[in-house]
């Protein structure tokens, strides 16, 4: 695995819209609440959206030393930015990061070096979601695709109304997919 950075611990209270725009999905498959914030870097304006990462913390007698696989799901602001690398993950996610019994006493440390890199998603039995936002109406279609196996990017998207049978392309707005 590659890099060492520091972590600190902000455990998710609830998973309001978030900047990636999912809301509570991210409890639901395919993420299962295995998610976390980053800072502006692993964020990027939104295109780090949905982005996998492996991560492992090695360095506390707390820790498994298991790697773990978390979405990005949401931005990090402020003094995420002080670190190069910042990753906030959810609770649920902090906690499969320690010694059975412990995640406890890893999320109370606070801060905490671990290893990361980023990797293919794999969202297990999972088909492509496609979720229409609900501010869509007959003039704009925005839409989200959630469980999207691999490195999570589209390269392009186009549709095909059956009235014209002509090709329409898609405009990213955010997001790795």
């Amino acid at each position: 695995m590659g890099t060492l950075l520091a972590l600190e611990v902000i455990i998710f209270a609830n998973f309001l819209r978030g900047a990636c725009d999912l809301e509570n999905d991210v409890r639901n498959p395919p993420y299962y609440g295995m998610i976390s914030a980053g800072n502006n870097n692993l964020f990027n304006h939104g295109k780090g959206c949905r982005s996998c990462y492996q991560v492992k913390c090695t360095q506390n007698a707390e820790c498994s030393g298991y790697p773990i696989t978390v979405t990005i799901t949401d931005e990090c602001p402020g003094a995420c930015n002080d670190d190069p690398v910042h990753f906030d993950l959810s609770g649920k996610a902090f906690g499969y990061l320690a010694k059975r019994g412990q995640g406890d006493a890893l999320r109370n440390k606070g801060r905490i070096n671990i290893e990361y890199q980023r990797v293919q998603c794999y969202y297990n039995n999972t088909s492509i979601i496609f979720k229409i936002d609900r501010g869509s109406n007959q003039y704009y279609l925005a839409f989200a695709l959630e469980g999207v196996n691999g490195d999570g990017e589209m390269g392009s998207m186009e549709l095909i109304p059956s009235s014209s049978g002509q090709s329409l392309y898609m405009q990213p707005v955010f997001g790795a997919t």
